[in-house]
């Protein structure tokens, strides 16, 4: 992948990105009570076809490049 090709996805993706982080920061959760930062980013790798899985009290895991 070129370096002019990976900017310009990158670019594709700013206002997605923006938009999270918007998000994120507007319903922050403190220590290990975070529901609704927990329930986006899972929502987030679904839709992105991730499974993720529950992990500890506040964590997400997904794995990349597996089959």
């Amino acid at each position: 992948m070129s370096k002019l090709t990976l900017l310009d996805e990158a670019k594709e993706d700013a206002s997605r990105i923006v938009s999270d982080r918007r998000a994120l920061h507007a319903h922050p959760g403190t220590g290990f009570d975070i529901p609704f930062p927990l329930d986006y980013v899972t929502k987030e790798l679904k839709a992105l076809g991730y499974e993720p899985t529950p992990c500890g009290k506040a964590g997400i895991t997904a794995l990349a490049g597996q089959k």
